[in-house]
């Protein structure tokens, strides 16, 4: 989600509601750590607050 385009693309739609499912199963398969995990999520929820602030 933070490499692509979709969070401009949910930026851009302006949502009453986001509601994503943590990539924790994605990220184990290939070997990402939980605290890099937890650190992408985070940058995510940011942009998203920071754009959508209401």
């Amino acid at each position: 989600m933070l490499e692509g385009k979709n969070i401009d693309a949910v930026i851009h739609d302006n949502p009453d509601l986001v509601i994503f499912e943590t990539p924790l199963i994605n990220n184990q398969y290939q070997s990402i750590s939980l605290e890099q995990t937890e650190k992408d999520l985070k940058n995510i929820m940011s942009k998203l607050q920071k754009e959508l602030p209401n």
